[in-house]
């Protein structure tokens, strides 16, 4: 009887959360099959879970699956708290609104047993997988390890799902503070212009004061380490930075300010070089759609055209009258709705969007 009720309870609240939706518009007609991304909702996954994916990114694999990667909270990782460290959950959708578990291990990209003493709550956790694929067909994970003094973790794996494993050396950056928390948000990225090119931005956090500033420096050919090449742009404190081109012009976006599971805006800068000179550009969304920037997603729609996806976390906010930030994040929400353009290549201000079709 139990179980026929919570059936029941189940079927009653899918056939309101159907009601709730938008009505189908003709454009939402015009896309066929192509289903609906509705960012008034909250995702859940092709098991009935919610989303559990956070700070992390969407890639394409060649046949156009998309894998959304990113740092899991449902198992109760708790910032600031003895909790565990969830690992990296990893999805797949053809249509970015049916999502799958995929991962190769449990729903997971690897096993993140070993990864407690270093990861868990007390540590200040392990954070925003962002992947890439190298020409080689080899995936490409950093991880930021808060409290580790290289600041990331490489691992490499032969499918987006995984499992990766990790290298053995870690990585080597050009700019660091060697005390405390040295390194913040990282976002890797290939040059569509040479494909066996990569760049890496991150956060220098510094210390005394922090300054939460950001670099841009090019990987060497295997991707796992940068090679002294770098800029630092001026702006401070910020963080959370994806990088991405298009055309000829390379683009930073970033969390402005920097803080940590909050509402903030979102910010960018342009260049002809990832290596710059970076010119400082306007705010593109003040609260970023009710979160924290997580990526800008370079994937490919229909027909072959690109869309530069913007995706941001919906942190969960403390209650009224209560200290925050909120330690554990598996009800926050993501969201991601395509990137325009002006003529001029630069960014005008978003507008927050309810519902749109690759």
């Amino acid at each position: 009887m139990q179980r026929l009720t919570h059936w029941a309870a189940l079927l009653v609240a899918a056939l309101a959360s159907l009601s709730a939706l938008p009505p189908v518009t003709a454009a939402h007609a015009a896309a066929g099959t192509r289903a609906v991304v509705d960012n008034t909702h909250v995702t859940y996954d092709t098991t009935g879970e919610r989303l559990d994916a956070h700070d992390g990114m969407i890639v394409q694999d060649a046949a156009g699956t998309s894998w959304l990667v990113g740092t899991s909270y449902g198992c109760g990782f708790t910032l600031g708290q003895p909790s565990p460290w969830c690992g990296v959950k990893v999805y797949r959708s053809t249509d970015l609104q049916t999502w799958t578990p995929a991962g190769a291990v449990s729903g997971l990209a690897f096993d993140p047993a070993t990864w407690q003493a270093r990861c868990s709550g007390d540590q200040f956790g392990c954070f925003r997988p962002h992947v890439q694929l190298r020409p080689d067909g080899t995936w490409v994970m950093w991880v930021n390890v808060a409290h580790s003094p290289h600041g990331y973790a490489v691992l490499t794996s032969p499918a987006p799902q995984g499992p990766y494993v990790e290298v053995p050396s870690p990585p080597h950056l050009a700019v660091s503070d060697s005390s405390g928390m040295p390194f913040g948000d990282q976002a890797i990225y290939r040059d569509p212009g040479s494909p066996s090119t990569a760049y890496i931005a991150y956060t220098a956090i510094g210390h005394n004061p922090s300054t939460h500033r950001l670099v841009v420096e090019r990987l060497d050919p295997t991707w796992t380490t940068g090679t002294g090449q770098f800029v630092v742009l001026p702006k401070t404190p910020v963080e959370a930075p994806a990088l991405f081109r298009r055309g000829g012009l390379w683009y930073l976006t970033y969390s402005d300010p920097a803080c940590a599971y909050c509402v903030t805006g979102t910010s960018y800068a342009t260049a002809t070089n990832p290596l710059g000179p970076w010119t400082q550009r306007a705010s593109i969304r003040a609260g970023s759609c009710g979160g924290q920037p997580a990526a800008v997603d370079v994937l490919k729609g229909a027909g072959g055209s690109l869309t530069y996806v913007y995706q941001t976390d919906r942190w969960v906010q403390p209650a009224s009258g209560q200290p925050g930030p909120v330690g554990n994040q598996a009800a926050a929400n993501n969201y991601i709705a395509p990137l325009t353009f002006a003529a001029s290549g630069l960014i005008p201000t978003q507008a927050c969007v309810g519902t749109w079709t690759l």
